[in-house]
C-alpha cells in the first residue's frame, strides 16, 4: 500500500489497517490468527480492515471495527485509495 500510496500521491486513510499476504499474481493471501490481528488492530484504534476475504469464515470481528475481505490487490487498492 505504501508504494503505490506514494507512487500514485494520494493516501489511504490514516484509520485504515492493511493485513494479508501478497501473491505474485496479486492474491491477498490468508494470514494465521486474523482474528487476534483484528482485536488489537481494533486496540490500537484503527476504524477499517482490509484483509484477505478467504480468512474470515468462522472469526468473531470485534464490534465497532469495519472488516472489509478482499480477494486481490487491485480490489484492497481500490479501497485503499479511492474511498
Amino acid at each position: 500500500m505504501a508504494i503505490t500510496s506514494s507512487y500514485q500521491d494520494k493516501e489511504s486513510r490514516a484509520s485504515d489497517v492493511f493485513i494479508g499476504e501478497l501473491g505474485l499474481t496479486g492474491e491477498v493471501r490468508s494470514v494465521a490468527d486474523l482474528e487476534g490481528r483484528l482485536k488489537e488492530a481494533k486496540k490500537l484504534g484503527f476504524a477499517r480492515a482490509i484483509v484477505p476475504k478467504n480468512n474470515l469464515a468462522g472469526i468473531n470481528l470485534p464490534d465497532g471495527l469495519e472488516v472489509v475481505g478482499v480477494t486481490t490487490i487491485k480490489q484492497a487498492l481500490y479501497l485503499a485509495l479511492e474511498s
